[in-house]
C-alpha cells in the first residue's frame, strides 16, 4: 500500500527500501533440489547495514537518470498526488510494524523453523516438541488473549499476527528452550529484545538510549543472519528502520502500528452489504454511528452493552487521575474476579498470577475488601521464593521482569492491591512431560514456571 500511495518500487524491487539508498541483490536461494534443469529460485536481499538515508527533500531526485542509478520512483511521469501537499514522502510512511516486523520478519523465521532447511529447519522429532509445548501452553493463555499459538508444523504459515506476536514476546523462551540451538535462539532473541526497547503502546518519547541500543540490536540481527548464510529478504531489512519512527513520532513503536485496526476488521464486514460503491457504503454507515450510536473513547466502537459503557468511564477516571482503579468485582461459584480496565485478576489459573511493585511475583488464591464495602481489597495468595534469569543472552531478562520462578511458599501472603504492577502470562519451563498441566498451587514441588509481564498491564 505504501508504495502505491507514494509511486515506488514495491517491497520485492532492486531499488525498493524506503529509507536508505542501496540496490538490493539477487541471490540464489540454496536448495536440496536435484532438478538441475529447473530454474534456481532468488530472492532481492539488501546486505548493507549502514547505507546512505533516504530524505524528504531529496525524494524527486530517486529516479534513474544519467547521474543517479537509483530507480526508487517509477518515474516522473508517474508521481504521487501527495507531493502536491508538500507530504513528507520518506519519514511521512511509517514502518508498520505488524506487517513489517511481525508478519515480515518474524514470520518468516518461523516459517524457516518448521518448513526451510535452509533457514534453520527443525527436526521431525524437535518440531513435535515444539507442539506439545505448544498444546499444553493453550491452557496458560489468560483472559486478555483472543488466539492461542497454534502448532508451529501445521500452522506457521496460517498465524494470525496476534499468534506471531504472542509467541515472540512471550513464549518464545519457554517454547524454544532446549530445542534450538543456543546461537539461533539468542539471535531470535535479539528481536524480542529490540521491540522491549522500542515498542509498547505508550505515546511517551523512547529514550535515546534505547533508541540507539535498538538500532545496533536490529544490525545485529542482520549481522548474525548473514553468518548463518540466511537470506536478508526486504522486510527483514526494513525493520532495521524501526527505530527512526520511533523517534520521529516519540511514542513507542507499536503504537504506530495497525493492530489497533484490526478491531474494525469485522465492523467493514459487516458493513459492506455488497461490492457495490463500498466506500460510499462505509460513509453512510459511519455518519449513522455518529448520530445514533454511542462510540467509545478508546477507538470509536459501539458500546452495546452497560458493562462496556462502565469500563469506557472508568478507563477515561484513570487517564485523568493517575490511579489504579477497580471497575468491578464478582464472585461466582467459588471463583473472584477483580475486572480493572486492561485486564482481569482471578483466583484461578491462569489469570491468577502477578507481580508486585516490590518484586513479589505472587499467585492469588483470594481477594478480601477490607474494609467492607470500601473498596479497598488484600490480595491473598502465595509468594515464589525463587526469582531466576530467563535468559542472560541477549539482554538480562530480570530487567524487564521475566523470570524463571519456583519454590512456592507454603506461607499465605497479603499484599494491598494499590502496590499492584501487573499481571504475568505464566507457563510451565522445562517439564518432563508435557501432556499434563502441573498445579500452580502447589508447594514443595520441584516445578519451574516461566513468567513475563502482560505488557499492556501495567498499572
Amino acid at each position: 500500500m505504501r508504495s502505491y500511495l507514494k509511486r515506488v518500487k514495491g517491497h520485492t524491487g532492486y531499488w525498493s527500501c524506503e529509507r536508505c539508498i542501496q540496490p538490493g541483490v539477487a541471490c540464489e536461494i540454496n536448495s536440496n533440489n536435484k532438478n538441475k534443469t529447473k530454474k534456481k529460485k532468488k530472492t532481492i536481499q539488501f546486505l548493507e547495514l549502514d547505507a546512505v538515508p533516504r530524505s524528504d527533500e531529496e525524494f524527486l531526485s530517486y529516479c534513474k537518470s544519467d547521474d543517479c542509478p537509483d530507480e526508487h520512483l517509477n518515474g516522473h511521469h508517474d508521481l504521487s498526488p501527495f507531493l502536491d501537499l508538500n507530504f513528507p514522502m520518506v519519514t511521512g510512511f511509517v514502518v508498520e510494524p505488524m506487517h513489517t516486523f511481525y508478519a515480515g520478519c518474524v514470520g518468516g523465521r518461523l516459517k524457516g523453523l518448521a518448513y526451510n532447511p535452509n533457514e534453520g529447519k527443525l527436526s521431525s522429532s524437535q518440531l513435535k516438541q515444539v507442539d506439545e509445548r505448544l498444546k499444553l501452553f493453550e491452557k496458560c493463555k489468560p483472559l486478555e488473549f483472543e488466539r492461542h499459538v497454534r502448532s508451529l508444523s501445521k500452522s506457521a504459515k496460517k498465524y494470525k499476527h496476534h499468534e506471531i506476536r504472542n509467541m515472540l514476546m512471550y513464549i518464545f523462551i519457554p517454547v524454544f528452550s532446549g530445542i534450538l540451538q543456543e546461537e539461533h535462539l539468542e539471535n531470535i532473541l535479539l528481536l524480542q529484545y529490540a521491540m522491549l526497547l522500542i515498542g509498547g503502546f505508550v505515546n511517551e518519547p523512547v529514550s535515546q538510549d534505547n533508541l540507539r541500543e535498538s538500532s545496533r540490536v536490529l544490525k545485529m540481527y542482520v549481522q548474525q543472519l548473514k553468518q548463518f548464510n540466511y537470506p536478508i529478504r526486504p522486510t527483514t531489512h526494513f525493520a532495521s528502520h524501526l527505530p527512526e519512527d520511533a523517534l520521529k513520532y516519540g511514542c513507542g513503536i507499536e503504537a504506530l502500528s495497525a493492530f489497533v485496526f484490526e478491531n474494525f476488521y469485522r465492523f467493514f464486514r459487516n458493513t459492506l452489504a455488497s461490492g457495490n460503491l463500498p466506500l460510499e457504503q462505509i460513509r453512510n454507515r459511519l455518519v449513522e454511528r455518529s448520530k445514533y450510536l454511542l462510540p467509545t473513547s478508546a477507538d470509536g466502537m459501539i458500546i452495546n452493552s452497560s458493562m462496556q459503557y462502565e469500563i469506557e468511564i472508568k478507563k477515561f477516571e484513570v487517564k485523568t487521575s493517575g490511579q489504579k482503579i477497580l471497575v468491578n468485582f464478582s464472585e461466582w461459584k467459588g471463583i473472584k474476579k477483580m475486572v480493572f480496565s486492561d485486564f482481569v485478576l482471578t483466583n484461578r489459573f491462569p489469570n491468577n498470577v502477578c507481580l508486585f511493585k516490590n518484586g513479589n511475583v505472587v499467585v492469588c488464591s483470594d481477594f478480601i475488601e477490607f474494609p467492607k464495602m470500601s473498596n479497598n481489597f488484600l490480595v491473598v495468595g502465595f509468594l515464589f521464593q525463587t526469582k531466576e534469569h530467563a535468559c542472560v543472552k541477549p539482554y538480562l531478562s530480570t530487567k524487564y521482569n521475566t523470570f524463571i520462578v519456583s519454590k512456592l511458599d507454603e506461607r499465605i501472603g497479603e499484599w494491598n492491591i494499590n502496590n499492584l504492577l501487573c499481571e504475568m502470562y505464566t507457563v510451565p519451563y522445562k517439564l518432563t512431560d508435557y501432556a499434563k498441566l502441573p498445579d500452580i498451587t502447589l508447594p514443595n514441588v520441584p516445578n519451574r514456571w516461566f513468567t513475563t509481564p502482560i505488557r499492556h498491564t501495567f498499572l
